[in-house]
């Protein structure tokens, strides 16, 4: 699960037959920007566009694969996440003329949702990679909501989501 996100993620799988495995995933949301531009933001800026996206997740879920490695992967899944729309300045506490970067219109999501995924996995031996080709999050369920989030900071569809591993 990305939302929106770059991650990183750890996965356990328990076969439960030949073509079916129960999955148990933890992702840390580590940015939703990507690489950011450093010449184009302040270092105070950047420390707070750096929030945007991060969080965590953990997801449960079925991996029924069809022929030799293409499945469908559904899951459910709990998320917390920091969105960062715009930043602004204000003065630096105790001074008038030195600025700080602060995040003006921000949210952060706590939620239980739905995910579905298609894609294909190949392994040989203990190696494995693997490509969903697409996935949609579906928020089923909002435990807490601060501050402004747009639709695609709560549901989201992703493409091409690439990951590699190894099978113990």
């Amino acid at each position: 699960l990305t939302h929106n996100a770059i991650s990183q993620s750890i996965e356990g799988a328990y076969h439960l037959s030949r073509d079916r495995s129960l999955t148990f995933q933890y992702n840390d949301l580590i940015s939703g920007l990507g690489t950011l531009d450093e010449g184009k933001y302040s270092s105070d800026e950047l420390r707070v566009w750096r929030r945007n996206g991060k969080g965590s997740s953990f997801s449960i879920g079925i991996k029924e694969f069809f022929g030799n490695s293409f499945y469908i992967k559904g899951e459910g899944y709990y998320r917390n996440q920091d969105q960062i729309n715009s930043t602004g300045a204000r003065a630096k506490p105790g001074t008038l003329s030195e600025w700080i970067a602060v995040d003006i219109d921000s949210g952060r999501i706590e939620d239980i949702g739905l995910s579905v995924r298609v894609g294909n996995q190949w392994q040989w031996n203990r190696f494995t990679v693997g490509i969903d080709w697409v996935g949609i999050n579906k928020s089923v369920s909002i435990l807490s909501q601060r501050g402004s989030l747009d639709g695609e900071d709560i549901n989201s569809v992703n493409l091409l989501n690439l990951y590699l591993g190894a099978s113990f």
